[in-house]
């Protein structure tokens, strides 16, 4: 994937961060990471935005084990 070219213009300059759903998150978690997998409890999830694409996601959960 890293010789694809991006779909959308990602200028880290102009990313906007914002707190998104855990079903938006575990889509694209589940699609794009190498784990594949989420933690069982999940305290927030955000979204990096390009241009309104979200590119990249954050999950923070208060639990380490495998789900």
């Amino acid at each position: 994937m890293a010789l694809v070219e991006p779909f959308f213009e990602a200028d880290i300059k102009a990313a906007v961060v914002k707190a998104i759903g855990g079903n938006e998150a575990k889509a694209i978690i589940e699609k794009d990471e190498w784990l594949g997998s989420l933690p069982g409890f999940i305290v927030r999830c955000f979204g990096v935005f390009f241009n309104g694409v979200c590119g990249s996601v954050a999950i923070y959960s208060s639990e380490y084990g495998e789900n």
